[in-house]
C-alpha cells in the first residue's frame, strides 16, 4: 500500500465526493485516514479525543451519502459524550444530528 503521510480530512472528503467509497484509491485513502486518526486518538488517550474522532468520522458518512450511518455514528458519540459528561461535545453532536435530519 502507498504511504499517505499526514492526510487531511478535506482531501479524503474530496476524493469520496468525487469517486465514491468503492473506488480503490479512495477506499485506501479513507482507510489510511482512519488509521492515522486512530493512532492519534490512541496517543492522546482521552475519551474526549475518541468522541471528537467519531464526530469527525461522521463527515465521511455524509460525503458517501450515508445519512443513516452518519446519524448512527453521532448517536454512538452522543452516548459516549453523555457517559463522560462532555456537555460541550453533547451540544455539538445534537446540533450536527439536527443539521443532518
Amino acid at each position: 500500500m502507498e504511504s499517505f503521510p499526514n492526510l487531511e480530512k478535506k482531501t479524503v472528503l474530496e476524493m469520496l465526493k468525487a469517486n465514491g467509497f468503492d473506488h480503490p484509491e479512495t477506499k485506501e485513502l479513507v482507510m489510511k485516514w482512519i488509521e492515522q486518526r486512530e493512532r492519534e486518538v490512541e496517543i492522546e488517550n482521552t475519551s474526549r479525543a475518541a468522541i471528537v474522532f467519531n464526530i469527525e468520522r461522521t463527515d465521511l458518512y455524509i460525503a458517501m451519502g450515508d445519512r443513516e450511518g452518519a446519524i448512527q455514528n453521532l448517536e454512538d458519540a452522543l452516548g459516549q459524550a453523555d457517559s463522560e459528561d462532555e456537555k460541550e461535545l453533547q451540544e455539538e453532536i445534537i446540533a450536527k444530528i439536527k443539521e443532518i435530519k
